[in-house]
């Protein structure tokens, strides 16, 4: 049975899709903890999360954003880059009104 280029390139594209989505849960997911979640400086927080913590979910959450953006980019998709930048936006805001408070 031949191997059909399309359906190469449509499984590539699934597969794009998948991982995009992925990641982009993870990094939704990551925002409200890194916004919400209780994150002490000197002393663990009310989750027992501390300044350690914060640094942990940070680089983690870079690498999602790079994973995030080398999928987008690899797809060709503006739709991935314009979701990117609007969970970026969104994340940017929230931290700017929780220092605020």
């Amino acid at each position: 049975m031949a191997h059909n280029s399309q359906d190469h390139m449509s499984s590539d594209g699934a597969r794009s899709a998948r991982q995009f989505r992925r990641s982009c849960l993870a990094q939704s997911a990551l925002i409200v903890v890194l916004l919400f979640g209780d994150i002490g400086f000197d002393r663990p927080g009310r989750f027992g999360l501390d300044f350690g913590h914060l640094l942990l979910l940070i680089g983690v959450e870079a690498i999602l954003v790079a994973w995030a953006l080398r999928t987008a980019i690899r797809a060709r998709s503006w739709t991935y880059l314009g979701i990117q930048a609007l969970l970026l936006a969104l994340a940017g805001m929230g931290a700017s009104v929780r220092a605020l408070v």
